[in-house]
């Protein structure tokens, strides 16, 4: 029984500076910011819909409604 595997270090080496990543490497001698695990193929749960055509009009709608109401309130106090 092994106690502790030893355990590499990434290969990916910085641009700007030469200098090595120091994260823990996985199975294909990367670590997971640089190419170790995959997050998988997109789901339509992950997907927010934030960016939709019906989204982006309800906000538009929002900020007019905000914008004319504070003009009203404005208009009331004077």
């Amino acid at each position: 029984m092994k106690l502790h595997e030893p355990r590499f270090l990434c290969g990916a080496v910085a641009k700007h500076n030469g200098k090595s990543c120091r994260q823990f490497a996985m199975k294909n001698g990367r670590c997971y910011y640089h190419g170790g695990a995959s997050t998988g193929a997109k789901k339509p749960a992950t997907k927010h819909g934030q960016y939709t055509k019906e989204a982006i009009e309800l906000r538009k709608q929002s900020a007019d409604l905000m914008r004319d109401s504070k003009a009203l309130m404005k208009e009331m106090a004077e």
